[in-house]
């Protein structure tokens, strides 16, 4: 899938399902206690390789893990991956819209928010999130 991707800046959002309860240990953040629903992760790639570079990182196994993602993706089963590529950065944007959702709640302060002033960057919902949670313009990829 991820060839499918351009290498353009841009922003993006990985749906993962968990089918278990436990806790795992997010580096140095803390522990995160995983239930069964679905997890969405916010992010954006403004550097080298832009969206196609990142996202091929968030496939591949992680044997020592970089970004709080890393330490959540080998629990849980990646479904969806929504993009939209433009300089514009739309990460504060996408998280300020989910945040202010009835549906969605915030499972650990902090993750994959270290360089932000958002309070996380991944939230947990029971139902699968939709695509049209967010702005219109978003492409949407099935994994």
């Amino acid at each position: 899938m991820w060839r499918q991707l351009k290498p353009d800046t841009g922003t993006y959002a990985l749906t993962y399902a968990c089918r278990t309860t436990r806790s795992i240990r997010i580096g140095k953040l803390g522990l995160l206690k995983l239930q069964p629903g679905y997890y969405l992760y916010v992010g954006s790639a403004f550097g080298p390789g832009g969206i196609k570079a990142r996202i091929r990182h968030h496939l591949g196994e992680s044997h020592s893990p970089h970004w709080h993602i890393d330490y959540l993706k080998p629990h849980c089963d990646l479904l969806e991956l929504w993009v939209t590529y433009s300089n514009t950065k739309r990460e504060r944007t996408w998280v300020s819209t989910l945040s202010k959702s009835n549906d969605v709640s915030i499972p650990l302060i902090g993750f994959g928010a270290s360089d932000t002033s958002a309070v996380s960057h991944l939230f947990f919902l029971e139902a699968r999130p939709q695509v049209s949670m967010l702005k219109p313009g978003t492409v949407y990829f099935l994994t």
